[in-house]
């Protein structure tokens, strides 16, 4: 071989050389799965977007005419684009050293963060009758994107890629096949929402049933309640625990505090949202009495950690379920807990409460009349965000004792009161109000009362509506000390007003709980140290 075609391949082999190292070294331009084709925007606020590229280059973004560029540092970029309006669609160019990404079919409207435990995570599949209907409930102009379901010892700077399932890789507009994979009250919330507001509306789903609140708040946040919450070496544990490994991983271990907010809630507060609708709570009412603190330390972290002072929070009240009587024998748990959420809700600017008591099941955890929960979601939204109610539906005013009776009188706001039908299925899987054996509150008679004399023992008790008022007696009581009101776990209670929205549960007495529910401290998992 001549000296001029070795030195020729030595410089080819270089040059190949060089490149291959450039390439193996290199980073390529990505954008953070938060981001993707027909995602949402939220309205009015600073928009911004963020990814990954090589140490250095300087990446170029333009959205809707807006032009912004950032130079990669640790990896990482940044880009913040003006508030817009809302309005779509519209498309996001990025671009580095050579490599452009293009997102289409973006909207502006208005972004809401459903989280909580499984009856926020019940899926269309799961109830065949709404599922039936679905094609009356689908709109192009609302979009899903579900959180990877995952634990974290510390907070993420991003989450997994969406449930494959459901999305592929990204938001979506969903069609008719989708939609069995999507939460019901998120979606059907979302697209009630679209229709009032005439704006687009993105929902990002992030919940896990059987967990309590504490796993979904930051650990500072929760040691403001619980003081002995301390960090212990336990073992090391995946970042990111995905798809079937999480079910495996989360059956064998207890929630840890800040475990499913560092993964699912942490990795979305530089996205910008409108409000949060929050359905949780069941696995905290075994020990109730300090979930007021807990919610509202939940809700103050979550504004400060989006930087959004005002951000709307909807609470759904827990609904009735029978099934608690298996486990708790007080048959109250669920009346102090809900409780709890009323407490928290009247401490707290911004928030409103949804109650529901009357659409559960006995022999179901998931009751299936979701359309109705997410028609009182929204209404409650749309009452509290004006400057009406926290909640809708007759409140207790005061109290009086007149002789052998009690005398209660309800803020209305100029609805009348009266006894309405209440109708919840003993039996599983059926539509609701269709069970033939199904529990009966009949019309025109008050049902869900109970009264009790000094020795503090409560009997069922007669009401009737007399205006604003209602008289509560029994002829076994006849001195009365105090009134309650749907104070059980599964309560046939049925004091309306005339616009089909129940009274909130309430008591007139300020008696402790039964010791079994008596607060402590929630037995609540160690943190995991990192």
């Amino acid at each position: 071989m001549s000296l001029s075609r070795i030195r020729l391949l030595a410089i080819v082999a270089a040059l190949l050389a060089g490149f291959v190292g450039r390439a193996a070294g290199a980073v390529p331009l990505e954008i953070a799965p938060l981001f993707s084709d027909h995602m949402v925007l939220q309205r009015e606020q600073p928009i911004r977007i963020w990814g990954t590229a090589a140490e250095g280059a300087v990446v170029k973004a333009t959205l809707a005419n807006n032009s912004r560029q950032a130079t990669v540092k640790d990896g990482a970029w940044n880009l913040q684009f003006p508030a817009m309006p809302a309005g779509g669609p519209h498309e996001l160019t990025v671009a580095s050293d050579g490599r452009e990404r293009k997102l289409q079919d973006i909207l502006v409207g208005d972004v809401w963060l459903a989280g909580g435990q499984s009856n926020m995570q019940l899926i269309f599949q799961q109830v065949p009758e709404l599922l039936a209907r679905g094609d009356e409930f689908l709109d192009s102009r609302v979009r899903i994107f579900a959180v990877n379901l995952g634990i974290s010892n510390v907070p993420l700077g991003t989450v997994g890629a969406p449930r494959p399932r459901l999305t592929n890789y990204g938001w979506k507009s969903l069609a008719s096949k989708d939609l069995q994979w999507v939460s019901i009250l998120g979606y059907l919330f979302a697209s009630q929402y679209e229709k009032r507001t005439k704006v687009p509306v993105g929902v990002i789903l992030s919940s896990q049933g059987s967990t309590p609140i504490e796993t979904w708040m930051p650990l500072a946040a929760v040691r403001q309640v619980e003081t002995d919450v301390k960090p212990v070496a336990a073992g090391a544990v995946p970042q990111v625990i995905e798809d079937k490994a999480f079910s495996k991983f989360f059956r064998a271990n207890p929630c840890p505090p800040a475990g499913f907010y560092n993964a699912m809630i942490a990795p979305l507060v530089r996205f910008p949202i409108k409000g949060v609708l929050w359905y949780q709570g069941e696995n905290n009412s075994g020990h109730p009495m300090k979930y007021a603190s807990l919610l509202q330390a939940m809700i103050e972290a979550w504004r400060q950690a989006w930087g959004i002072e005002d951000l709307s929070f909807v609470i759904v009240q827990l609904t009735s379920n029978g099934k608690m009587y298996d486990s708790d024998k007080t048959q109250e748990q669920f009346a102090w807990l809900r409780e709890q959420q009323q407490t928290a809700v009247d401490r707290t600017r911004g928030a409103g409460l949804a109650i529901t008591y009357d659409l559960g099941e006995y022999s179901d955890s998931h009751p299936h009349a979701k359309l109705a929960v997410a028609e009182r979601m929204l209404e409650t939204y749309f009452s509290f965000s004006t400057g009406g109610a926290k909640q809708l539906g007759p409140r207790l005013l005061s109290s009086a004792v007149e002789g052998p009776r009690f005398r209660l009188r309800f803020q209305t706001a100029g609805h009348k009161l009266v006894a309405a039908e209440v109708v919840m299925n003993k039996k599983r899987g059926l539509p609701p109000r269709t069970d033939p054996e199904a529990f009966r509150a009949p019309a025109g008679k008050l049902t869900g009362f109970e009264i009790c004399g000094p020795d503090q023992r409560f009997v069922e008790a007669g009401a009737t509506i007399d205006g604003r008022d209602v008289i509560v007696a029994s002829p076994s009581v006849s001195q009365p000390s105090a009134v309650r009101y749907a104070w059980k776990d599964f309560t046939l209670a049925n004091l309306f007003d005339d616009r089909g929205y129940p009274a909130a549960p309430f008591r007139t007495d300020s008696f402790d709980p039964p010791p079994a529910l008596r607060d402590k401290a929630r037995p609540i998992s160690p943190h995991i140290s990192p």
